[in-house]
């Protein structure tokens, strides 16, 4: 009986993230040629935002202001039922020299980090490093086995909806 309850959660999980993905490809685009920050109201270069993806993982990314870049992440590991895992992560990052940002988890001291997610941004993809697992950070909402590494090629250059937008 748990065995089942586990899996009728994890298809729940699954089908509340398919209609998230659904929700953000019909949403109302926008240019993203000239992004405003929020302060100024003055364009931003966003060459680095849009959608980015490898293999079922989504990376959204709006660059805000030359310095700050808007991330969410959809990441999905799965070995088969029940080995199925979900991780969303939405934060607001410095954006550092050579378009790179660096997530440090905030339970850490920073000198002393476990658990850090590295963005590598270039015009058509996102190298991203992640050092640590879930376990290291309880601030991160990522299950058992998600993990952020890889390469993601841009498959939009739209401004992204981001799941907070919808609210």
């Amino acid at each position: 009986m748990k065995h089942r309850a586990m899996c009728e959660l994890f298809i729940a999980m699954v089908c509340v993230f398919l209609v998230q993905e659904c929700c953000y490809a019909q949403a109302k685009p926008r240019s993203a040629t000239a992004a405003k920050t929020p302060s100024s109201g003055m364009p931003v270069e966003s060459s680095i935002t849009g959608t980015y993806a490898s293999s079922g993982n989504i990376i959204r990314v709006q660059k805000l202001t030359p310095a700050k870049v808007k991330v969410s992440m959809s990441l999905y590991w799965a070995k088969g039922q029940p080995n199925e895992h979900l991780g969303t992560f939405l934060e607001t990052l410095p954006l550092l020299k050579n378009n790179r940002a660096v997530y440090v988890c905030p339970d850490d001291d920073d000198s002393k980090s476990k658990f850090q997610i590295t963005m590598m941004f270039s015009k058509n993809q996102v190298i991203v490093t992640q050092e640590g697992t879930d376990l290291d950070c309880v601030s991160i909402n990522f299950g058992a086995n998600v993990n952020a590494t890889g390469t993601y090629k841009k498959t939009s250059s739209k401004i992204p909806v981001f799941p907070k937008d919808e609210e």
